[in-house]
């Protein structure tokens, strides 16, 4: 992680389409101070990132550390969400919003779930606090029931397989499944930020077990 430049954050934020205030706010109708007062109300997920710190500017006066205003940063499938709160606040109180998109959330975790058990202990209280607070805006391609669960699921199946696995050898059919789970996870997972890419899902979990069953990339090509 020492060797990752700050230039090199920027461009996968910029390539991954996060979004400023102001941009969210441009594509969604109304100000980057409603953004923040919909964020803090919890009637969006959080920005994912926020950079902060300062700078260090050299010249023939000498060197100055200036600090850098903090910027936030949005997933961009969050501009839904902001539509969804913008539809209900014209008519409610924020406080108001935040409980119809929580009891939203929690319809829809149980309509996804289909009787189903989930693939954590907590139910919707679990998936909701990582909602709020961005995380999941770090590793799905969309902020959605689908993308979350499926991701989820997958990840449950990868740690249910590999930790019965004693002897690092699996039977056929563990074998696909190892797969399908590894291909699922793909699907609905973005490439994580080049700084928490050694801590993330997609290494500890997914490139661990490629390695560990010396799965071949033809074997994925699916």
């Amino acid at each position: 992680m020492s060797n990752i430049s700050a230039q090199e954050v920027q461009k996968y934020l910029l390539q991954h389409d996060y979004l400023k205030p102001e941009e969210l706010a441009k594509r969604t109708g109304t100000t980057a101070d409603q953004i923040l007062a919909l964020e803090e109300a919890q009637c969006i997920p959080a920005a994912s990132y926020v950079v902060e710190g300062e700078m260090t500017v050299t010249s023939s006066f000498g060197t100055y550390h200036l600090a850098v205003t903090p910027e936030r940063y949005y997933h961009p499938s969050i501009e839904a969400w902001v539509s969804r709160a913008l539809s209900l606040v014209q008519t409610r109180e924020l406080g108001d919003v935040a409980k119809i998109v929580r009891a939203e959330f929690d319809r829809y975790f149980e309509e996804a779930l289909n009787g189903n058990p989930p693939p954590w202990p907590g139910g919707s209280d679990y998936a909701w606090k990582y909602m709020i607070d961005g995380t999941w805006g770090i590793c799905l391609k969309n902020i959605n029931m689908e993308h979350l669960l499926t991701k989820e699921y997958a990840r449950a199946t990868i740690r249910e397989i590999v930790s019965t696995d004693a002897a690092d050898e699996l039977l056929s059919d563990e074998r696909e499944q190892l797969i399908a789970a590894i291909l699922a996870y793909r699907q609905v997972t973005m490439p994580f930020a080049p700084h928490e890419f050694d801590e993330s899902s997609t290494q500890r979990e997914i490139n661990s077990a490629i390695e560990k069953y010396d799965i071949k990339r033809e074997e994925l090509a699916s």
